[in-house]
């Protein structure tokens, strides 16, 4: 994953595809790795001017998202760093990809 987010923030898109979607499928059983993974995939599929791709598998994203975590409360100032970085991570799709979300906006919780 790490590898991909650093080839896509270098814009080898080609090298990041390839290795994100390799995270993607190794970290099957580990939803942070998958579901961080998807949204800079979907990133990157977005610069490759694959516009309905990239959404179609950050929304799928998203909506896995909210299943296994909510969103880092603001007012909180302990969460799971891995919870952290996915979550950044679809904030960044969500502007660049101009997701429709019915995700809530920073700040408010989701679930219990």
């Amino acid at each position: 994953m790490a590898l991909g987010m650093c080839e896509f923030r270098n814009g080898h898109l080609t090298e990041a595809d390839a290795a994100l979607s390799a995270a993607m499928k190794a970290g099957k059983q580990n939803p942070h790795i998958r579901l961080t993974s998807a949204f800079y995939r979907s990133m990157n599929l977005f610069r490759q001017g694959k516009q309905d791709e990239a959404r179609q598998l950050a929304t799928e994203a998203a909506s896995k998202m909210t299943k296994i975590s909510p969103l880092p409360s603001v007012q909180k100032n302990h969460f799971w760093h891995d919870d952290l970085i996915m979550w950044m991570a679809y904030k960044e799709a969500e502007q660049l990809l101009k997701l429709q979300s019915s995700l809530p906006s920073s700040g408010q919780r989701i679930g219990k």
